[in-house]
């Protein structure tokens, strides 16, 4: 609890006007900077830090703290891309996944979603895969992996006419 209050702090003692420039590799094409994207995720500091990070990279972040919840947002609201916790309470990442599938049938749209999870076993990446996400990022998350994700999903994207 003591590191989780220190990264709270932390965190939020950072101008946000501070960006990733002058660091190799991690800024994002124009055409993928701006998308909505919606984190799924039931870890606070989680969501904080990465609800940051991408702020940073040029999105918009819309936060479900659960699988179920993130369901619901998806209904609501239209989004180019959604970054998936597969171990949440209520539903997890799979299911979430499913229940998001099965919803855009109704829609003439796909949207990419992104796993992001501590579990980084080749299985693990099978099984998003088989869930019907496109990509997968590990935890913790490297800021180069999660722009390159961004971009592939971006383009996944805008080549399916989503």
């Amino acid at each position: 609890r003591e590191l989780q209050a220190a990264i709270l702090r932390a965190l939020h003692q950072q101008p946000a006007t501070k960006t990733l420039e002058g660091r190799r590799g991690t800024a994002l094409p124009k055409e993928a900077a701006g998308l909505r994207i919606l984190l799924a995720e039931d870890n606070k500091v989680n969501q904080l830090i990465s609800t940051k990070l991408l702020g940073r990279l040029g999105h918009f972040v819309v936060v479900a703290g659960d699988g179920r919840m993130a369901v619901e947002e998806f209904q609501k609201q239209r989004f180019d891309l959604v970054l998936m916790d597969l171990q949440m309470p209520e539903m997890d990442g799979y299911e979430a996944t499913r229940a998001i599938r099965e919803y855009e049938k109704k829609l003439d749209r796909r949207t990419p979603i992104v796993a992001m999870t501590a579990h980084a076993m080749d299985r693990h990446k099978e099984s998003c895969l088989a869930a019907g996400m496109e990509g997968f990022v590990s935890k913790p998350v490297n800021v180069r992996e999660l722009a390159e994700q961004i971009n592939l999903a971006s383009v996944h994207s805008a080549s399916a006419g989503g």
